[in-house]
């Protein structure tokens, strides 16, 4: 994954001439992950939920498509690393504010890297599972398409925070 999602940072690369659509941002999402084998990780099968009102908003559905499967292999990850119970993904759509929130049911982000979570080389995964480049990536194809990331202030239970919050904008492209 991390070569293809470099591969869409590259200026001269055809990733920044894929065009732009006007897409349901909730159908978007359940057409990535509905039969996908990221569902399964590990052995541990993981479950997703979709709420809200949908919105349309204008994206390059392969960049999107990477920063969901991006976020949802973070989860799956740690979810797996932690034996969560019943593990699984939530997506929350709120149409007035054009924004998505996602979060799952494990312990959250580690307080020592959420201040610089979208920075590149920043992870708490061991040395040969984790380069610490996906979020960075994710935070820079969301800019590509006048989107932003940023992690909630919100704590879960466990007192860290867990969840991510992607703002459309309102401007078509």
């Amino acid at each position: 994954f991390l070569a293809r999602y470099a591969s869409l940072l590259d200026v001269n690369s055809y990733s920044k001439r894929r065009k732009f659509e006007k897409l349901w941002v909730g159908n978007v999402i359940n057409e990535i992950l509905k039969n996908s084998p990221l569902l399964e990780f590990k052995g541990m099968e993981i479950n997703y939920s979709i709420t809200g009102l949908d919105f349309e908003t204008i994206m390059v559905k392969d960049s999107f498509k990477i920063v969901v499967e991006n976020l949802f292999i973070n989860s799956a990850y740690w979810l797996e690393r932690n034996s969560i119970k019943m593990p699984s993904v939530m997506f929350g759509l709120q149409e007035d504010k054009r924004q998505l929130f996602i979060n799952d049911n494990g312990f959250g982000i580690a307080p020592e890297t959420s201040s610089r979570i979208f920075e590149p080389f920043v992870t708490n995964k061991p040395e040969c599972e984790g380069r610490g480049m996906g979020l960075y990536i994710v935070n820079n194809l969301l800019y590509e398409i006048g989107a932003s990331i940023e992690l909630s202030d919100k704590k879960n239970e466990y007192g860290n925070l867990f969840q991510f919050i992607i703002t459309f904008s309102e401007d078509e492209q």
